[in-house]
Order: C-alpha cells, then structure tokens, then sequence
C-alpha cells in the first residue's frame, strides 16, 4: 500500500506521523504513533528513504517533554531489533549516549524506556566488542533499576525487570 502512494504523499505522510507524536497529550495514543513510525522506519531507514527519523528520534531524546524523550527511546528500541545491521550500527556511539542520559533521566518512564533499549540493543548486537562495548553501561543499568524500585513505580520497575532477564 505505502509503494503505491506518490512521493509527496509518502513525505507528507512521514511528516504527519512526527508531528502527531509531538502533539499527542494521551500516552496510549503516542505509543501506538511510535509504533507507526517504528514500523514504517523499520522498511524505509535501510533504503535511505527517512533519513529525517534518525536525526529527530536523537533531537528528541533531548527534549524538555518527557514523552518525546521516551518515544525517542522506544522507537530506537523498536527499530533496532530488525535494522542494527542495516543502518543503526553507524550511530551506535551517539545511541549509547542517547540510552545512558535516558537512564539517568528523572522521569521514571524515559528511565524505563532506555532500560528496555539497552537491554534490546545489547541482546542483538552479534559482534563481541560490540557488546562489550556495552558493559560500561552495566552499573548504570543497576542504579536505574534501584531508583525505579525506590519510587516505587511498578509498571515501569516489572518491565525493567523482564527485560533484564530477556537479556
């Protein structure tokens, strides 16, 4: 359905999608957007055809709302289950950054968000100094951890949790 569409509906498309997750004030709602988007960045980064994602998921990550610092995270968290060896590999470093910043965040659902990334990006790195590459990112994992059970949110806490022992 997506190739059948003209270019400028493909863009427009695109562009809607980013502005509708900025706009949304219902969390529910943002999440399904996210994973509009991770679904359609998941066919299109490969080919160079959204190049604007990458680059807004990052600006994302440093923004003042908590809830486009967590899309950031999920959609990089999403994305990288299929795309790490087509496309995400190259921005590793900065993604690293972007997953330890959202692990020392104040809001316990960006901190949750970046929990789940690391632990999705470090189960599908298949390259060894990669991974190990990643073991720096181990204690903050434990402390992000402690603070979510220290302010008891149990939501974001139990899906830390699962993903910790996924990985």
């Amino acid at each position: 359905l997506y190739d059948a569409l003209s270019e400028n509906v493909k863009e427009g498309l695109k562009q809607k999608l980013i502005e509708l997750v900025e706009g949304a004030k219902i969390s529910s709602l943002r999440h399904k957007l996210c994973d509009c988007i991770s679904g359609l960045g998941k066919a299109l980064v490969p080919e160079g055809a959204y190049n604007s994602l990458i680059p807004k998921l990052f600006e994302w990550s440093k923004n003042k709302d908590p809830a486009l610092r967590e899309a950031s995270l999920s959609i990089f968290q999403q994305l990288s289950l299929t795309l790490m060896d087509k496309g995400l590999q190259v921005i590793l470093k900065a993604l690293y950054v972007c997953m330890l910043r959202g692990l020392q965040d104040t809001n316990s659902k960006v901190k949750g968000a970046a929990f789940e990334c690391v632990c999705t990006v470090a189960m599908i790195l298949d390259d060894e100094n990669t991974r190990n590459s990643l073991t720096k990112i181990i204690p903050h994992l434990l402390a992000c951890l402690a603070g979510l059970l220290n302010i008891g949110d149990v939501d974001v806490t139990t899906k830390a949790l699962e993903s910790l022992v996924e990985l």
